[in-house]
């Protein structure tokens, strides 16, 4: 180490994230200014515009293009056949999903007289941030009365792209797991 110091360059690739725009890759910070410059002058108004590459804090284009993020629900298992009134009721599944802070929600189609439900079903959201949740209710169908609420589930876009794009996510109710998984794909193109 010596007089020198230490010097540690990394670099992490997470899969299906697209690298953020760079304006200059070895920004200089001035602490006394009231502001933060880049040696370009070009002022950062918030922590959320620097980024760090190879060790060096770096300005991030907020012009850049965002990209469009693809969800889809892929599948389900472990749901299971009960008995109602003498009569099977075989789970007829399908997922209401909300992305973000949109009020805008998705439904997929039911899978009817399915205890594995496969939909690989999608819809296109624009992606900001690897932060973003993806809010996912599950429910039977039933085509007497009101559906039954089996539960829902919480994952950010983040968490789906760290493990390689698809995950397996187990849905609670009233704050217990049930037992019951729906697996959820994200890309980004």
């Amino acid at each position: 180490i010596g007089d020198a110091g230490a010097h540690l360059d990394f670099h992490i690739t997470i899969n299906g994230i697209k690298p953020a725009s760079v304006i200059k890759s070895s920004a200089v910070f001035e602490q006394a200014k009231p502001g933060i410059r880049s040696t370009e002058e070009a002022k950062i108004d918030s922590p959320q515009n620097v980024r760090t590459v190879n060790s060096q804090p770096t300005l991030v284009d907020e012009n850049a293009d965002t990209s469009k993020l693809h969800i889809t629900m892929v599948s389900g298992q472990g749901f299971k056949t009960t008995k109602k009134r003498f009569v099977k009721d075989i789970p007829d599944v399908y997922c209401v999903v909300k992305f973000g802070s949109s009020p805008k929600t998705w439904r997929t189609s039911t899978i009817k007289n399915n205890e594995l439900p496969i939909w690989n079903e999608s819809n296109d959201y624009t992606f900001s941030n690897h932060n973003q949740v993806i809010n996912v209710e599950v429910f039977d169908e039933n085509s007497n009365g009101k559906d039954d609420f089996y539960g829902s589930f919480r994952v950010t876009v983040g968490q789906v792209l760290l493990d390689g794009g698809m995950r397996e996510v187990e849905i609670s109710r009233d704050g217990k797991l049930t037992g019951l998984f729906i697996n959820v794909k994200c890309e980004l193109d």
